[in-house]
């Protein structure tokens, strides 16, 4: 969720996607153990212009998930580095439950076998907890701008 956010959801991105910089690294029939490391040379191509603090960086990470990412509609993907609409990923992937428990409530593709790495959060009220959490934290914070406000 982190890299996720970091990606596309501030602006200037602070994270590239590696997978679309250098595709020819991750191809998909590679198992994952073959694939071939980036050089330093490769992994220094890219940097942000983001110039947020951590703290606003933080904040902002709160508030979009609390506030702004649509986690009945999206499907966070470090793969392409953004979002894919939950309605595309059956046709995608070709799953035959794509309503059942593996994209129900959070879904963050894992980008190597495009699983759902969020399927752990089967219920409806394990998912409210946490948005409760990424609420009241983003509000404290936002209010006092003390990072303790939220760690108690």
């Amino acid at each position: 969720m982190v890299i996720h956010y970091l990606q596309c959801g501030t602006s200037p991105r602070v994270l590239p996607c590696l997978q679309q910089m250098y595709d020819r690294n991750f191809h998909p029939n590679v198992a994952l153990g073959r694939l071939k490391p980036l050089t330093e040379y490769e992994l220094n191509r890219f940097c942000s212009k983001n110039q947020e603090s951590i703290g606003d960086l933080f904040l902002g990470f709160l508030d979009y998930y609390a506030n702004r990412f649509n986690f009945r509609d999206h499907c966070m993907s470090v793969r392409l580095g953004g979002k894919i609409p939950v309605k595309d990923l059956n046709t995608e992937w070709n799953y035959d439950n794509y309503y059942g428990s593996e994209w129900k409530f959070i879904s963050i593709e894992e980008p190597f076998d495009r699983s759902n790495v969020g399927r752990t959060v089967y219920g409806l009220e394990g998912f409210e907890k946490i948005m409760n959490v990424f609420t009241d934290s983003y509000k404290k914070l936002k209010e006092t701008r003390e990072l303790s406000s939220v760690l108690r």
